[in-house]
């Protein structure tokens, strides 16, 4: 900054008065702000000039000093510097290829799904796919309170993907159509009766209260599974044969996990057909952290021992040992393990 020192001569008294009247309006204002006088925002906006200028022109000279290291460098060339390098560009390509089909398939879904929600008190509404679904495939119904919902059988027609029920209380659903995926999920509900009048392989219920699953005849087959945590009084009926009454369960996931408080609602069991019978198991975690029970653990356990028998293979051989060992469920202690040795080898791959 450059400061200017103004040195006053003695003048008449009147002398001021005529050069005020002589000066020109401009003259005055600016000498106004030499002064410190008077409006002097246009004097703070021309230095902010002065100032953002000046940070331009210093960014710019660091940006063409680091294009000038990289060039040295060579570290601006297209192709890459290093094996490390390359292989590092192909993953990033990979997980934004990744990440880009992940959102669209998200936006496709989106668009798919249609809200019958904050309803009250409607019983009996026939969900019809041009009107009342916007002829989409997902169903979603949300926080409704004392309603009555059928899905026809007029749907199938039209290929309904999956149907969704939350934080819904007091209501009833009929579910008289088949899904592409063949799975129905309940979350957050109290109170809720679910008629299935079609074979509906999944039936996943969390987090709810009094709910009521009803099977009519030959919709619950022996590849039928009813997954659920966190739910207490669910009830389970199938209408195995035309007489006599229906088979049921009423399974409460707190009374049935080992657990205590939160970790309770964290464990998820199965109810199912087993020899003939509902019955109902703690789900646990193959070797390919797919789904599983004990039973059924323990026989691909003993089917692989007869397999091991026929080929002179005792329990106690170290093969054999290692096959059944890998069929075991898999602990936390053994995922962790599995984990740890997956990152060290895409570290050693790079």
């Amino acid at each position: 900054f450059f400061f200017r020192r103004l040195y006053l001569c003695p003048m008449s008294a009147a002398a001021p008065d005529s050069a005020a009247a002589t000066a020109p309006p401009q003259d005055v204002a600016i000498a106004s702000q030499a002064l410190g006088t008077g409006d002097r925002s246009a004097y703070y906006r021309n230095w902010d000039r002065v100032t953002e200028e000046a940070v331009a022109q210093v960014k710019a000279e660091e940006e063409q000093d680091r294009k000038e290291a990289d060039h040295a460098l060579g570290l601006d060339k297209d192709r890459p510097y290093s094996e490390a390098d390359e292989l590092d560009r192909e993953k990033r390509a990979a997980l934004r290829e990744a990440k880009r089909r992940w959102e669209k398939l998200e936006a496709q879904e989106q668009a798919a799904r249609v809200y019958i929600e904050g309803e009250t008190e409607r019983e009996g509404r026939v969900l019809e796919f041009q009107t009342d679904l916007c002829s989409k495939r997902v169903i979603m119904l949300r926080d409704n309170k004392a309603c009555g919902y059928v899905l026809p059988s007029t749907l199938d027609e039209h290929q309904i993907v999956k149907v969704f029920i939350e934080n819904c209380v007091g209501c009833t659903v009929d579910l008289h159509c088949r899904m592409v995926t063949s799975h129905l999920e309940i979350a957050h509900c109290e109170r809720l009766h679910v008629r299935v009048r079609y074979p509906t392989m999944t039936v996943s219920v969390d987090l709810s209260q009094n709910v009521h699953l009803e099977f009519m005849q030959n919709t619950f087959t022996d590849h039928v599974k009813v997954y659920h945590a966190g739910s207490r009084a669910l009830r389970i009926t199938h209408e195995s044969s035309g007489d006599g009454p229906p088979d049921e369960v009423t399974a409460d996931d707190f009374q049935l996990s080992k657990l205590e408080g939160q970790a309770a609602a964290e464990e998820q069991f199965v109810t199912h057909y087993v020899s003939g019978a509902l019955a109902t198991d703690l789900v646990l975690r193959d070797v390919k952290n797919l789904p599983t029970t004990a039973r059924d653990i323990e026989a691909r356990q003993q089917q692989l021992r007869v397999a091991l028998q026929d080929r002179g293979l005792s329990d106690s051989d170290p093969e054999a040992v290692a096959l059944l060992e890998a069929q075991e469920a898999l602990t936390p202690e053994r995922q962790a393990q599995r984990e740890k040795d997956e990152g060290n080898a895409a570290f050693r791959d790079r």
